[in-house]
């Protein structure tokens, strides 16, 4: 896979555009699904993807081979998922992690129901401890636990020492752990 990414972006820089489209054909839902669950909005993950996307268009001359083009890219999405991050008002960002939770009435006969409605109070908590996490240790879990990317990977796209990403993914699900503990 990396080896067809890595050509296309050769023939982008070529001059031939639909090389482009299918880089961002192939990869739209991977960056997609990474600013969600950095971000916690449709419609901010989805700002911040075309923003990762319009950098590639404009900086794809810059991609040199040094790392897998998969990398590279992980490398520009995560800094324009933070960039967009810093752009948006504290207040909105207040308001969607601090959101009150409304339980739903349930039938107490219904099990279904109940089993449905815990599974996504868990996943509430867990979306609301993300969001709680430094932003270095959420990056890093999103990456690891949700992108399966390797810890060479994220050091590559973080560049900082593998041991560092270790720490930051252990102490993030302790903090995780932390946080979820208290609020239940």
């Amino acid at each position: 896979m990396s080896e067809l990414d890595e050509k296309l972006c050769y023939e982008f820089n070529s001059g031939d555009l639909t090389a482009f489209e299918e880089l961002v054909r192939r990869w739209e839902k991977d960056i997609l699904n990474l600013a969600y669950r950095y971000l916690s909005d449709s419609e901010d993950a989805k700002d911040a993807t075309q923003e990762t996307f319009i950098k590639l268009f404009l900086n794809a001359n810059k991609f040199n081979g040094r790392s897998s083009f998969k990398t590279w890219l992980y490398r520009v999405a995560v800094n324009s998922i933070i960039d967009y991050s810093r752009k948006q008002s504290t207040k909105k960002r207040k308001e969607l992690n601090n959101s009150p939770h409304h339980l739903l009435k349930k039938d107490d006969g219904d099990e279904d129901s109940h089993n449905s409605l815990e599974k996504k109070e868990m996943k509430k908590m867990v979306k609301r401890a993300m969001s709680d996490l430094p932003k270095k240790q959420r990056v890093v879990l999103l990456l690891k636990e949700y992108n399966d990317l390797s810890f060479n990977e994220i050091s590559e796209i973080l560049n900082c020492p593998v041991s560092t990403v270790k720490s930051r993914l252990y102490k993030g699900l302790s903090n995780m752990k932390n946080i979820i503990e208290a609020n239940i």
